[in-house]
């Protein structure tokens, strides 16, 4: 008996002696006694009767089901369920409208068979419906710092509604264990590739990693690069690839890689001697097995048989599957998961079998018809009318503010999106941007894999085909504001995001006239964000479209065109073409003196790029003195603390330097570094280029043990934050290796130097 359960009796006994008591004519005790044991004796019964339920429907964790850390499915029946031990990132549910939140994690809403929960760790999940399935994602993920993260982004296994794949699961599995270290699915657009990937991964139960691909080998491992906890940061690709290389083959054999949607086979060749023991799956459309290593096996799809189609079909809906009209449909979208898929919960709202074949059979409108067939490209796949009908009765059957959100969506990268990048597409957040998510997942136009979403591509090219007039122009604003806000702040979302800006961009210059505002910004932009990449030559290429179209179009002295003179001498700069830089920062700082003014803050800035091109060439004299009046200037209108005037600064200690005016160097680097440890903290990388610079002061000055102490700190701290690639860092290496040799140290100034010889190799 449980303890509540046993102040039943006890209320009762109380109950049952107040009585006699309160009727006797003489009682012995005291008049109120007799109430009081009545009233007690009352409150414990109800007390007892009434609290299991009310503990149940608010804090009860007795489980009604358990779920081991591989998987498994649950039952949700309570409001209130305790679930094992789940710790993975991703729940499903079967039923519409479902909120779901964890102990010690934020809530998500379920809208259809795919919803995310982005931190069930604590075990216990709410469901305010009457029955909701739960499947756990993965083994627990572990939070830990150095352990990896086993599984983010996989989808989610579909269970009970995957079919007709149960035989290629087979062949996957007969061929690893045929010692085969690469297997490679390979189909259409729309054959259910990833989901088989997913499926797959699921069954071994195994320890593994899930990763978009890149367009690159070393973009893909930069992508890993989270899951195997190394940093990125703003450190340069080929780093974090290196490093991550060396964490992937340190892991042990029965350690499963998938690279999902390689869009070459010739990846495959690439990827695979980095992996070390670890087997690898691939997905791809590409169908050239030829471009395969010998030790890969190749598995090409079929899309699925006529029974699997019905079954799919059904599997959101009480439909008889022995309806004629569904075979037909199934033929007609050329039995295709995707499309099958789509169609599913349209069954269940909106339509018989009869009057969805109806629909499908309906000639659609050709324009937009070959608005899709263009779109897919190579994607080519049979039935194009069936699959684009089906996909446009979908977008269609979207709430009407919903599909007016999405038209940018249909000229992204078929790659994941991240929630502030989707945000700022579809210009929805909070709470908007959560039910725009839930509504487009319950009808497939959205995935949620884990962290971001994911938009198939003969999604994407449909809304682009249906989207109005003004879609495109819509998608470059907000990709331009998207890329304002980030470019200086947020290399990391860069990285992440610029294959989906560059696709932008490119459906811009192919709808739009190419002197368009907003798409020669966006150019503009991405121009930026290729450089702060440390992607130059396509910032090169970038720049130079920009400025000639904007000469040709707006003049040579317009605002628009002197900023792309200057984004193109900037790329010259880092590019090392000196003497082309010099050349257009002169002509643009002549322009800007003329119709700006000497005190413009976009003269100035020129004035301080000249002043760099100058002492590049070796031309201090001529630096030290627009260094100088530059300075005097930002100090009055600007002010001493602003970015620009410590920049400034910056540049005019550097000139001293050059000019072996130490000691005025030092006291102006002293005074810089000060200010921008107070203002933009200690890792800033503009703070650690004062450092740098005061500690090759300390050298010029012999003062050796402050430099050394110095280049110590700084070494340490780019590497850390900028990794052991970057420019800066082999700066700092050799820096620290003079200051070793000047104090007679050479043995380590001898290791540092090799390894600079090694990483410039």
């Amino acid at each position: 008996m449980s303890k509540t359960a046993a102040l039943i009796p006890i209320g009762i006994a109380l109950a049952s002696g107040g009585l006699p008591i309160l009727l006797a004519e003489n009682p012995p005790f005291l008049p109120w006694v007799a109430p009081a044991m009545i009233f007690v004796g009352v409150a414990l019964v109800l007390a007892g009767a009434i609290w299991p339920f009310v503990k149940r429907n608010t804090n009860d964790k007795t489980p009604a089901a358990m779920v081991d850390n591989n998987g498994g499915q649950v039952s949700v029946t309570r409001d209130n369920i305790r679930v094992g031990t789940i710790q993975g990132d991703i729940v499903s549910g079967h039923q519409r409208n479902v909120n779901v939140t964890a102990e010690g994690g934020r809530q998500a809403n379920v809208g259809g068979p795919n919803i995310q929960s982005s931190a069930v760790e604590g075990g216990v999940v709410t469901a305010n419906a009457d029955v909701v399935n739960i499947y756990q994602q993965t083994p627990a993920v572990s939070t830990s710092d150095t352990q990896p993260s086993y599984w983010r982004g996989r989808p989610l296994s579909l269970g009970d509604n995957f079919f007709g794949r149960a035989s290629v699961l087979d062949d996957i599995s007969k061929a690893f264990t045929e010692n085969n270290k690469i297997v490679v699915l390979s189909g259409g657009a729309g054959f259910g590739k990833s989901q088989l990937a997913a499926e797959y991964s699921h069954d071994p139960k195994r320890n593994g990693f899930w990763t978009a691909a890149g367009d690159t080998a070393e973009q893909t491992l930069v992508a890993l690069a989270p899951d195997l906890r190394v940093e990125i940061g703003d450190r340069p690709p080929g780093d974090v690839a290196r490093d991550v290389t060396e964490k992937l083959t340190a892991l042990p054999s029965d350690t499963l890689w998938i690279v999902d949607n390689i869009t070459t086979l010739r990846m495959v060749g690439e990827l695979a001697p980095l992996a070390g023991s670890v087997p690898l799956l691939f997905t791809t459309r590409d169908g050239n097995a030829g471009h395969l290593p010998t030790f890969a096996k190749f598995l090409p799809l079929a899309v699925l048989d006529n029974n699997a189609a019905v079954e799919l079909l059904c599997s959101r809906s009480s439909t008889d599957k022995a309806d004629a009209c569904l075979p037909k449909i199934a033929e007609t979208v050329g039995y295709l998961p995707m499309a099958l898929e789509m169609l599913a919960p349209r069954l269940k709202w909106e339509h018989t079998p009869e009057s969805l074949l109806k629909e499908l059979r309906t000639v659609p409108n050709p324009i937009q018809l070959r608005a899709f067939q263009t779109a897919l490209g190579h994607a080519a796949i049979a039935r194009e009318e069936g699959v684009f009908a089906t996909i446009a009765g979908t977008l269609n059957a979207l709430p009407d503010d919903a599909r007016a959100d999405i038209p940018p969506l249909g000229y992204i990268a078929d790659a994941p999106v991240s929630r502030e990048l989707l945000a700022a597409l579809t210009g929805r957040d909070g709470d908007g941007l959560t039910e725009l998510v839930r509504l487009c997942m319950e009808r497939s136009v959205l995935s949620v894999p884990d962290e971001g979403f994911r938009l198939h591509a003969l999604t994407a090219a449909a809304i682009a085909a249906t989207n109005e007039e003004g879609a495109v122009t819509l998608a470059v604003a907000r990709c331009n504001r998207r890329l304002i806000a980030i470019v200086k702040t947020d290399h990391g979302a860069l990285r992440r995001e610029v294959t989906h800006h560059t696709h932008i961009r490119a459906a811009g210059k192919s709808s739009l006239e190419e002197d368009q505002n907003d798409l020669l910004w966006l150019s503009n932009n991405l121009a930026n964000t290729y450089g702060a990449l440390g992607r130059y030559d396509d910032a090169l290429k970038l720049d130079q479209e920009t400025l000639e179209i904007r000469e040709r179009v707006l003049g040579s002295e317009h605002p628009s065109t002197l900023s792309s003179r200057n984004g193109l001498a900037n790329t010259y700069g880092a590019l090392g073409r000196y003497e082309e830089a010099l050349e257009l920062d002169q002509e643009t700082l002549e322009i800007r003196e003329r119709v700006l003014g000497p005190e413009h803050p976009d003269t100035l800035g020129i004035r301080s790029n000249l002043a760099n091109d100058y002492r590049a060439l070796g031309r201090n004299d001529e630096a030290l003195e627009l260094d100088q009046g530059t300075l005097e200037i930002m100090e009055q209108v600007l002010g001493p603390e602003h970015p620009d005037t410590l920049a400034s600064r910056n540049g005019l200690a550097i000139t001293y330097r050059a000019l072996g005016r130490n000691d005025e160097a030092l006291e102006l680097d002293q005074e810089t570094l000060e200010i921008r440890e107070r203002v933009l903290g200690p890792e800033h990388p503009d703070t650690l280029t004062s450092r740098s610079n005061l500690a090759v002061d300390y050298q010029q000055l012999d003062r050796y043990d402050e430099a050394l102490k110095l280049d110590q700190e700084t070494l340490e701290i780019r590497e850390r934050v900028l990794g052991s690639e970057h420019p800066s860092t082999l700066g700092s290496r050799n820096n620290l290796a003079n200051t070793y040799r000047a104090l007679g140290r050479y043995e380590e100034a001898d290791a540092l130097e090799a390894q600079l010889d090694s990483d410039e190799g």
